[in-house]
């Protein structure tokens, strides 16, 4: 055997080997792919069942996402609503910040002027306490001296009187005496007339002249002593006519200087109630409320138909002590006083709601 033909039979061999190597390497390979296959296929299957609940799943999440979608829209406009609002809400804010600034500055100012109205309040205050003190002292004064002039003036008017009133009677005793006189010479004179006439009527005519005579004489002497006792009468009529005069003109003067007494008293209660009324209303204006009261409480001693006066008393009961019987009380004055005024009917609705208040309001104990 040649060296050719032993390479041909090596060559065939290894071909004949690689071939069948081969064949088994296919075998192997075409059952492991035919095992793949299988698994493929198992797969695959199981992929189409995946796929079919994916895609099922995929269908709910597509409803799912067109709900979020329309959520999403939704909630898009609630948004684009609460930029809005809030957009507002920042410009209220900001606005409400100017104002703000705007009021603080107000506030600022109002403090200032509340503190000068304070002040300014203090000092009317002060000075209507002033003024009462001076008004008061300046009364007494003038009283006391008025009072002291008076009793003198009295006393020295009493003392005119009753001298008066003792000549007066002693004048009208004396009058009566000189009237009785008079009567009683008036009786004697027609008697002594009417013995004259009996007797010329008896005697003879000697005689007759001769009692005539003596008739005619004390006619004479009677009718003197009638026209002195006449005059008497006159001058003592004249004296009590005078002193009568005199007392009627003390009289006067009495109750001319009682009226003056009376007119100084009442100018005092004008000018106090005046200065008890500004003094409580400043300190109305102050809000010292229990300092108010006590004011208008003098003022009222001294004015009671004051409306304005009722008016501001009855706003302190019913707003600051909430004191309804008091409120009513003073709110039904000044109705009373100022039936037609402008605000009336509005203070005839707080009547009424104060009435209902101290109506409702729940009665205390008592133990």
């Amino acid at each position: 055997m040649n060296r050719d033909s032993l390479l041909k039979g090596i060559f065939w061999v290894i071909a004949v080997a690689s071939f069948a190597g081969l064949i088994a390497a296919s075998c192997m390979i075409y059952t492991g792919q035919v095992d793949k296959i299988e698994i493929l296929k198992k797969n695959l299957k199981e992929t189409h069942r995946i796929l079919k609940e994916t895609k099922g799943q995929l269908s709910e999440t597509k409803n799912n996402t067109s709900i979020l979608a329309a959520k999403k829209d939704g909630l898009i406009k609630k948004v684009s609503i609460q930029k809005d609002r809030i957009e507002k809400f920042q410009q209220e804010k900001k606005n409400l910040e100017d104002k703000t600034k705007g009021l603080k500055a107000q506030k600022r100012e109002l403090e200032v002027t509340l503190e000068k109205t304070r002040k300014s309040l203090k000092e009317q205050i002060k000075s209507q306490e002033f003024k009462i003190a001076e008004l008061e002292e300046d009364f007494q004064k003038k009283s006391a001296m008025e009072k002291a002039m008076f009793s003198a003036q009295e006393k020295k008017l009493n003392e005119q009187v009753m001298a008066a009133e003792v000549l007066l009677e002693v004048l009208t005793k004396q009058n009566k005496e000189l009237v009785g006189k008079a009567n009683e010479n008036r009786q004697l004179l027609v008697h002594l007339i009417e013995n004259e006439e009996d007797e010329s009527g008896t005697q003879d005519k000697p005689a007759t002249d001769k009692a005539a005579d003596k008739a005619v004489q004390q006619a004479r002497g009677l009718k003197e002593k009638l026209s002195d006792l006449n005059n008497m009468i006159e001058q003592n009529k004249k004296l009590i006519a005078k002193n009568e005069k005199i007392i009627i003109n003390v009289t006067n003067e009495k109750e001319r200087i009682a009226g003056k007494l009376q007119q100084t008293e009442d100018q005092f209660k004008k000018d106090a109630f005046k200065l008890h009324y500004n003094l409580g209303l400043a300190y109305d204006e102050s809000r010292q409320y229990d300092e108010a009261l006590v004011e208008y409480k003098k003022a009222l001693e001294l004015h009671k138909l004051d409306p304005d006066l009722h008016y501001n008393m009855a706003i302190i009961y019913d707003e600051h002590f909430h004191d309804r019987a008091n409120a009513i009380e003073h709110y039904e004055a000044y109705l009373k006083l100022s039936p037609s005024a402008e605000d009336a009917a509005k203070v005839a609705h707080w009547l009424e709601q104060a009435k209902k208040n101290l109506e409702y309001t729940p009665r205390r104990k008592v133990f």
